[in-house]
């Protein structure tokens, strides 16, 4: 079951100029999708790879939150946890691929930048800056 109170926060953030359509598409925020596929669809502008990992190592983290998406062995459900204040482990983009977490979300201070590490090898990971949306 998705954490309708994150979602909710992080797509106001984030994907303010997606359409309903494209929410649709991209399963944005619905149980089953996954709030990243706005930057795989190419729906939100963001940097993705090794351009996401250096940006995550310059920027500042002070009140930066980190989330995790944890998997329901029984069910097979992907969920998201509540946010918490991000981790001395994970302060740099190598620390995060090291990691054992599924998926890992870092958010800016006032949610103004992300950093997603995505359980797909061949999305992400991504950062994103807030504004940088495409039409």
């Amino acid at each position: 079951m998705q954490n309708i109170n994150y979602n909710k926060k992080w797509i106001k953030a984030f994907c303010g100029g997606l359409s309903a359509e494209q929410m649709m598409k991209a399963g944005i925020g619905q149980d089953g999708g996954f709030l990243w596929h706005a930057f795989s669809y190419n729906f939100v502008s963001c940097l993705k790879g090794d351009d996401a990992r250096k940006a995550y190592d310059d920027i500042d983290k002070s009140g930066a939150k980190q989330s995790f998406y944890t998997i329901d062995p029984i069910y097979k459900k992907f969920s998201i946890s509540n946010e918490e204040p991000i981790a001395d482990e994970f302060m740099t983009a190598k620390q995060i691929d090291e990691s054992d977490e599924v998926e890992i979300y870092i958010i800016g201070k006032d949610y103004k930048w992300c950093y997603v590490r995505t359980h797909e090898s061949l999305c992400g990971p991504y950062f994103c800056y807030v504004g940088n949306k495409l039409r």
